[in-house]
C-alpha cells in the first residue's frame, strides 16, 4: 500500500465553503475573478467596501484555508503587498471537467460492453453511498424519499411516481448543449448503480421513455 499522504480532499473545500455567510461567499466569488490573485485594495474597489471590511473578511477565509497568500514583489521602500488568492475551485468547472472525464472512459467501452458498465456501476455505489441509505427492511416510503433525496443530489431532477408508478429523471449530467445523447455504455453504468443502490425497489432504467425524459421503473 502506498504510504504517502495525499493532497486533502477538494470535497473538504467545497463543503467550508458551503458554510460562508452570504457576504463572505461574495468574497470569495470576487477573488475567484481574479486568476493571479488581489490585494484587498482591489477587492474594496470592486464591491465598494472599506477595505478594512474586505480584509476582515478575507482573514476570515484565511482562518477557514479558503484563501491562502503571496508576497507581492516589492517596489521600493515599504512593507511588501500581500496577494490573496481563492483555493476553491467553481462547482461548475469541476462538475464539467470530471463529467468530461467519465464520458471518455466510457468511449473506452464498446456498445457491447454493458454488462461490464453495470458492474462498474455496481462498484460505484458501493463505494459512495453507506448502505444504511436504502436499508432494506426500511418502509417502502422511506426507501422511495432516500432515493429520491440521492438522485436529486446526482442532478437528476427526478420526479416522485407518475400514474404508472415511475420516477422521472428529468436532467442528466451526460447530456450537454450541442452533444449526442449519452451512450447506452452511459445508461448501463447508471443502471447497475441503481441496482446495488436501490435496496430491491427499483426493477429497470428505461433510458428516454419519454421526451426529455428517462424513467425508474419500480
Amino acid at each position: 500500500m502506498n504510504s504517502a499522504t495525499p493532497p486533502q480532499p477538494t470535497t473538504d473545500l467545497m463543503d467550508r465553503a458551503a458554510e460562508l455567510s452570504v457576504k463572505q461567499r461574495e468574497v470569495l466569488d470576487r477573488l475567484a475573478m481574479h486568476p493571479h490573485g488581489a490585494q484587498v485594495g482591489d477587492i474594496a474597489k470592486e464591491m465598494g467596501m472599506h477595505p478594512n471590511t474586505i480584509r476582515g473578511h478575507l482573514e476570515e477565509l484565511l482562518s477557514r484555508d479558503l484563501v491562502n497568500i503571496t508576497t507581492a514583489p516589492s517596489e521600493g521602500r515599504g512593507r511588501p503587498s500581500n496577494i490573496f488568492h481563492t483555493r476553491t475551485p467553481k462547482h461548475a468547472a469541476v462538475t464539467r471537467e470530471y463529467i468530461g472525464l467519465v464520458r471518455t472512459m466510457a468511449e473506452c467501452l464498446t456498445e457491447g460492453d454493458e454488462e461490464k458498465a453495470r458492474e462498474i456501476g455496481r462498484l460505484w455505489a458501493r463505494q459512495t453511498h453507506d448502505s444504511r441509505e436504502m436499508q432494506s427492511d426500511a418502509s417502502g416510503a422511506s426507501q422511495l424519499n432516500a432515493l429520491i433525496a440521492i438522485l436529486r443530489d446526482l442532478g437528476f431532477d427526478p420526479s416522485y411516481p407518475n400514474q404508472s408508478g415511475n420516477i422521472g429523471l428529468n436532467a442528466c449530467p451526460f447530456t450537454t448543449v450541442g452533444v449526442s445523447a449519452p451512450s447506452s455504455v452511459i445508461c448501463a453504468l447508471h443502471a447497475g448503480y441503481l441496482d446495488e443502490l436501490s435496496g430491491g425497489i427499483v426493477h429497470k432504467l428505461l433510458p428516454y421513455s419519454r421526451p426529455s425524459q428517462c424513467e425508474i421503473e419500480l
